[in-house]
């Protein structure tokens, strides 16, 4: 059995479904990653899950993790899945946990988002996801640092992208304020001139109250704030140096994600 605090109860885990070369053992105490499913029904009593053991080295994503995702997107439907569901456990999964692993001394522990869309309120029921699936660092809720694949190849990111309504609040009040908005104009503009994507969700206009001319309005109109970089599929994902990619891009983004922990934090009661 597996304990989390993200579980009801404790998972098993069948010896089948522990994903490791060579002999199937899990031992008292190890630390694993996991993925569960509601199966609709317990194995004596527990949800069963695969378990993924620890320690594996980063080698880098595989040509095929990025042809996984193309042929995802031409057919996302659950009789692919099922079909090849092993090519994403081996192409994908495993390299993203061996990532987050070799990056948690430094920036923490990594959580794996689930490959499921939510699809309740949504119009399309495709039932994948296929942009950036992947791992996230969280600082505060809704505030860290992620990286993830896709087809396009991959992403490394960090900010808030969370945006309940006293986050936002306590966003504009900072960047309005003359010393941390300046701190963060200067931190954001030191990212894009570094060649990070400054994004965010983003008001058409400038929130009720902000003169035209604010110095900074367009920080102002975000109601979230991500720095990013990308790679497309190459040389560079499929070896080791896609670690360091990712590790430098995330040390870049730092200062963005310490001021937003600062300023913002993540939602109150």
């Amino acid at each position: 059995m597996i304990a989390a605090p993200e579980l009801a109860g404790d998972c098993f885990v069948h010896f089948s479904d522990i994903q490791v070369d060579g002999y199937r053992a899990l031992h008292v105490g190890q630390r694993v990653q996991f993925t569960f499913e509601e199966p609709g029904f317990l194995q004596d009593g527990w949800l069963p899950c695969p378990a993924y053991p620890g320690g594996m080295e980063f080698a880098g994503f595989p040509a095929d993790a990025f042809t996984f995702y193309e042929q995802l997107q031409v057919d996302n439907s659950k009789a692919f899945w099922i079909a090849h569901k092993s090519e994403y456990e081996q192409y994908v999964l495993r390299p993203i946990i061996a990532l987050g692993e070799e990056l948690e001394e430094e920036f923490g522990v990594a959580s794996v988002f689930r490959p499921y869309r939510d699809i309740r309120f949504s119009a399309d029921k495709s039932p994948y996801k296929t942009t950036y699936q992947g791992m996230f660092v969280e600082r505060a809720p809704g505030l860290g640092f992620y990286a993830g694949i896709s087809a396009d190849g991959v992403l490394a990111s960090g900010g808030f992208h969370s945006h309940a309504p006293d986050q936002i609040e306590r966003y504009r009040q900072a960047v309005d304020a003359e010393s941390s908005g300046r701190a963060l104009a200067e931190v954001a503009s030191g990212l894009a001139s570094d060649g990070l994507a400054v994004e965010g969700d983003q008001m058409k206009t400038r929130p009720r109250g902000i003169p035209a001319d604010h110095p900074r309005v367009e920080l102002l109109r975000h109601r979230s704030l991500t720095g990013s970089r990308t790679w497309p599929p190459g040389p560079q994902l499929y070896s080791r140096d896609a670690l360091g990619l990712v590790r430098d891009t995330w040390r870049q983004l730092v200062p963005l994600c310490n001021w937003l922990a600062e300023h913002v934090g993540g939602p109150r009661p």
